[in-house]
């Protein structure tokens, strides 16, 4: 199995993504206090396509608690990153 390193440009958009957000944050520690693995549960977050921070799944779409968008969700972390589309 081949290692691949996260480059600054994932790094710095990690962190714009899931810092500042206390909801998030909450999420993910709630996540990992039950044992999950906190890589894996935030690569499955939604993206928010307004401000392509971490979302939450509500009511058959995303609330996005930093921008407030409600509505669809095209895609989750992992794609949004492995296809290079955070600015």
């Amino acid at each position: 199995m081949a290692v691949r390193y996260m480059t600054d440009a994932e790094a710095r958009y990690i962190m714009h993504a899931v810092g500042g957000d206390p909801l998030i944050a909450s999420y993910l520690d709630n996540q990992a206090a039950y044992g999950y693995d906190m890589r894996q549960t935030m690569a499955g977050l939604p993206v928010c396509p307004a401000c392509e921070r971490a979302a939450l799944h509500h009511e058959r779409g995303i609330v996005c608690p930093t921008c407030g968008y409600r509505g669809p969700s095209s895609h989750k972390m992992r794609d949004h990153i492995n296809g290079m589309m955070y600015r």
